[in-house]
């Protein structure tokens, strides 16, 4: 089974004002809203990605869209590690301190 997470990607949509931040549920989970910074992070399916963001942006009360790059990173920490105890094992100290 796929979860949630996986079928979703993230989205700062930056703001004028922060009254229409009710017209951005219709494109997603509004997972956070900053009254005081005017931005609202939102989770939209990846498969509407594309077409959500260009309307998203083409609203008068938005002034950014910046989309998340999460789903493109590698999130395999194994070469990291292996990396850190080298490091240990030949100078005693670690990598990152």
């Amino acid at each position: 089974m796929e979860k949630e997470w996986d079928s979703k990607t993230g989205a700062v949509v930056w703001l004028y004002s922060n009254r229409h931040v009710n017209k951005l549920k219709r494109f997603g989970d509004i997972h956070y809203v900053s009254r005081k910074m005017d931005y609202v992070v939102l989770y939209i399916e990846i498969e509407k990605k594309e077409e959500n963001l260009k309307k998203i942006s083409e609203f008068h009360f938005v002034k950014k869209v910046e989309e998340s790059f999460l789903q493109e990173m590698s999130m395999d920490f194994q070469q990291v590690l292996e990396e850190y105890r080298q490091e240990i094992q030949e100078n005693g100290t670690p990598l990152f301190s």
